[in-house]
């Protein structure tokens, strides 16, 4: 029967692990401009100058690998598009844009959305460009007008129509960023004397709007006077002139928003990032920044050419300018980390391996066999390793301490949560710290997969939290302190189940008993300790120890309850299966002072929101006390008669 349920187990569960382990306002008019056309891309084999151009994207300075996966996660909920890396679609999607244009990047989670648009409803719910373009009107329509509506008033659909109309906004400006860099039929010259006061040859030519611009001071002698002199007595070339200028000032105009700030310029000791298009609507003043756009239509054309040699001379000189430009800036030579980091996925092998060590460890338990305990303890130490390394080099990246945001303190509690069963399994040698430490490990880090698909997760802090002082001792202190209440709740399950499965095996619950206990002890003791290095942190920053501030009062109830538990276990009130009960409880009210304190949207400490969190919590609480009320009375039940 033994080798059965192991044949069994291991049939379903490592699928179930791969399975884990792979899941990981409206602003242009999208009326307003034309369609573009289809076309191929011809590609190059190796993009690592591009993937190492420096970009400014929420107040962060990342390399443009981080960039790519950021906006076709946004678009798509994916860092891949059939298989394409992000940063060779970003290149497409920049550099020969049309070929983007049938790629299934627009992620539509609702299916009325796709029926409100009148088009088919897609099965994997992604839909091309190609897909939405005939419904782009509509959808501009209908997202205006559930934009007007009180954000806590709109339905799902609604919400989605509006996220799906900007994905597609973010889509055409940068589809049209680099636009300039490609010849246009609204910069067409035809008249033999513009073509020689523009020195474009002697032939009917199409000119890139960087052409133009480049050489538009050499029209202001035939534009000077036109607007005194009627329009009916302007010269062929006179009227071509004005045709091209105002094409000129359109383009200009249009794409004067355009978000790929990749150009620093500094004047007066003061530091900005320009985009390409900013640049050009300067007139080309600055020479330095004029000769990166330069570089940038180079790239455009070796791209498109399929030239990788072209490329890299292109992409490389752009690339030393821009680290010229930024000499001494801490973050740039961290951007060369953060590719590695990415590359690396460390969170995304920790993962995978604190999954396998809960398979290894629970046929242990079934089997009994040494090396499957031997196994289990190696994949933890391997999935630990991948974890810590993962963390410190988002540490050195960011130049912060580990908890930044909520999917920071995701990553390090979990990591907390495994080095403290490490602990308990060196004293105890019995499976249960391997088992506690896979389980809260795969857990917490899958979980933290929702606020990593929601934006850059290394971005900048909110300014309730910059304070690298504080954030090394009052938030670490006390998230350390959530690990120990959670992995003392995850114990308490483990307690009940064995009091319900194994009535009889009162050494191992009292191993497990004594775990949780102190685990819970930790957890109150920093718990603690961070409440009142938080009131000092409040007394400096707003000139009072306490204010009953939603987060304040969220760590002052895990420091009652904890307490209330060792108070009634000391006078007998309760017994050890009301301590692990209790244990339970403990983890509802972290998840709550953790996470449910954000969705009321008041007090000092209003961050960290996540859209669609409050079901979650409702459903997990609602699990939780479900299985205390079912296990509870039935393991004391067991327990008694055994």
């Amino acid at each position: 029967m033994k080798n059965v349920c192991f044949i069994l187990l291991v049939l379903i569960g490592i699928p179930v692990i791969g399975w884990a382990y792979g899941n990981t306002e409206p602003t242009p008019e999208t009326n307003a401009r034309p369609a573009p056309a289809a076309g191929d891309s011809a590609g190059l084999s190796s993009l690592h100058e591009f993937s190492h151009m420096a970009v400014l994207h929420d107040g962060r300075k990342m390399p443009m690998h981080t960039y790519a996966r950021l906006a076709l996660i946004q678009l798509s909920g994916r860092k891949s598009v059939s298989g394409m890396p992000a940063e060779a679609w970003m290149a497409r999607l920049l550099f020969d844009p049309s070929s983007t244009l049938d790629d299934p990047v627009f992620l539509i989670n609702h299916p009325d959305v796709a029926q409100a648009l009148r088009i088919p409803v897609n099965e994997n719910r992604r839909y091309s460009f190609s897909d939405l373009h005939g419904g782009m009107g509509r959808l501009r329509e209908l997202a205006e007008r559930a934009g007007r509506m009180e954000s806590d008033r709109r339905s799902q659909v609604e919400n989605e129509l509006i996220r799906v109309y900007r994905n597609l906004t973010i889509y055409l400006d940068l589809f049209y960023a680099m636009a300039f860099a490609r010849p246009h039929p609204d910069f067409s010259v035809e008249h033999p004397a513009l073509l020689d006061l523009l020195q474009a040859g002697d032939e009917p030519v199409m000119l890139r709007f960087y052409d133009v611009a480049e050489r538009a001071q050499t029209l202001q002698p035939l534009l000077t006077g036109l607007t005194t002199k009627p329009a009916e007595t302007w010269t062929e070339v006179e009227q071509a002139a004005y045709q091209l200028s105002g094409a000129l000032y359109e383009w200009a105009r249009q794409h004067q928003e355009s978000p790929l700030f990749i150009i620093p310029v500094t004047h007066h000791g003061e530091e900005s990032w320009l985009s390409p298009w900013s640049v050009l609507g300067m007139g080309l003043r600055d020479p330095g920044a004029g000769e990166a756009v330069r570089g940038l239509v180079e790239m455009n054309d070796a791209y498109l050419a399929g030239m990788q040699v072209d490329f890299d001379l292109a992409a490389r000189p752009f690339n030393d300018w821009v680290d010229k430009q930024l000499d001494g800036d801490r973050s740039m030579p961290f951007l060369d980390w953060e590719i590695t980091f990415n590359n690396l996925r460390l969170f995304s092998w920790a993962r995978f391996f604190y999954g396998m060590a809960f398979l290894f460890t629970f046929m242990s338990l079934i089997n009994k066999a040494r090396w499957l305990y031997g196994a289990s303890l190696l994949l933890l130490g391997a999935a630990f390793l991948a974890h810590s390394g993962g963390m410190l080099m988002r540490m050195a990246i960011m130049g912060r301490p580990p908890m930044t945001n909520l999917y920071a303190t995701f990553i390090f509690v979990s990591w907390v949560c495994v080095l403290l069963s490490f602990i308990a399994e060196r004293f105890q040698r019995n499976s249960i710290g391997i088992l506690s430490g896979s389980v809260s490990g795969f857990l917490l880090l899958a979980f933290s997969q929702r606020f990593y698909l929601q934006g850059d997760t290394m971005g900048q802090v909110v300014a309730v939290l910059d304070s690298n002082f504080w954030l090394s001792t009052h938030v670490t202190t006390i998230t350390a302190g959530y690990a120990g209440c959670l992995l003392a709740g995850l114990l308490g399950h483990v307690y009940l189940l064995q009091g319900v499965l194994a009535p009889r095996r009162a050494e191992t619950r009292k191993a497990t008993y004594y775990a949780m206990v102190g685990m819970l002890g930790f957890g109150l003791t920093f718990s603690f300790l961070g409440t009142m290095l938080g009131g000092v942190w409040a007394d400096q920053s707003w000139g009072r120890f306490w204010g009953w501030d939603p987060k304040e009062n969220g760590a002052l109830l895990i420091v009652l309850w904890c307490s209330i538990l060792f108070h009634a276990r000391l006078d007998s009130m309760i017994g050890d299966v009301g301590m692990a009960a209790g244990c339970v409880v403990g983890a509802i009210i972290v998840m709550m002072a953790w996470l449910g304190v954000n969705l009321l949207g008041v007090g000092l400490h209003s961050y960290g929101f996540t859209s669609g969190l409050a079901m979650n919590l409702f459903v997990y609480s609602a699990f939780e006390l479900l299985f205390i009320a079912v296990l509870t009375p039935w393991a004391y039940k067991r327990i008694q008669s055994a």
